[in-house]
């Protein structure tokens, strides 16, 4: 059985891409009532959105990795994130007045590969559990 500080440790460094994620399906799964237009174009507020979003759940997930291969985890992140995007969208089929839309997609991918770059020079050494060196 873990200790309560272990526990609180994991909630620290899991929590935010926890919270990040579920923020993204519960946005891509809200109905759009009926005769309801979004339709802002190719770079509408509904594309910032999932770079801005994206962008926030890659670098959580950066900061929840352990910190000692930053490439490798750069590129998780940009796959985990950007696999739930696909994900969220192809949920969104089944909700009413969303759809599919591959400009999502690409826009969840720009945000992962911009949230994975900048988390990790944010987060750095100490974040989330990272060991600083020098300390013990």
């Amino acid at each position: 059985m873990q200790s309560l500080s272990e526990t609180l440790r994991r909630t620290r460094r899991w929590g935010p891409a926890a919270i990040t994620g579920g923020l993204l399906l519960a946005g891509s799964t809200v109905p759009i009532p009926a005769g309801v237009d979004l339709d802002y174009g190719r770079y509408g507020p509904d594309r910032f959105l999932h770079l801005v979003g994206h962008a926030g759940f890659s670098a959580a997930l950066v900061a929840a990795l352990d910190g000692d291969r930053p490439l490798a985890n750069a590129t998780l992140a940009v796959g985990v994130s950007t696999g739930y995007g696909i994900c969220t969208e192809l949920l969104q089929e089944a909700v009413p007045g969303r759809g599919f839309e591959r400009g999502d997609v690409v826009a969840g991918f720009v945000g992962s590969v911009l949230g994975a770059v900048l988390g990790d020079r944010v987060a750095g050494p100490g974040a989330a559990g990272r060991p600083v060196s020098g300390r013990r």
